[in-house]
């Protein structure tokens, strides 16, 4: 069992025990341990690192979407910090939406 801080509103939010008033609790996590020899080898298998050596086709076109999205949205605010933007502080929610990347694979 791993323990360590967490809150409680975070990516560990159904492990944590016991937050106090800031939502901050100590995190309980299961870590994982083979029960026998054929468990050990497939939790080996199943490994992250052994994912991304085979790197199978979703993986991969999963990659290729998030540095799209991410080059996208870089330029996209470099655009706008060239041109001026409307004053106020809530003016990036009165500013036109840029339209999403396509990112569409042939077949």
């Amino acid at each position: 069992m791993l323990k360590f801080p967490g809150s409680a509103t975070g990516p560990w939010s159904r492990y944590v025990h016991d937050p106090n008033a800031r939502g901050i609790g100590a995190v309980r996590y299961p870590r994982l341990i083979a029960k026998d020899t054929a468990s050990a080898e497939n939790l080996q298998e199943s490994a992250l690192t052994n994912l991304y050596n085979e790197r199978p086709t979703w993986l991969e076109l999963a990659h290729k979407k998030l540095e799209a999205a991410v080059a996208y949205r870089q330029i996209w605010r470099m655009n706008l910090s060239a041109t001026s933007r409307p004053p106020g502080p809530c003016a990036c929610q009165t500013w036109p939406k840029a339209p999403a990347p396509s990112l569409r694979t042939s077949t």
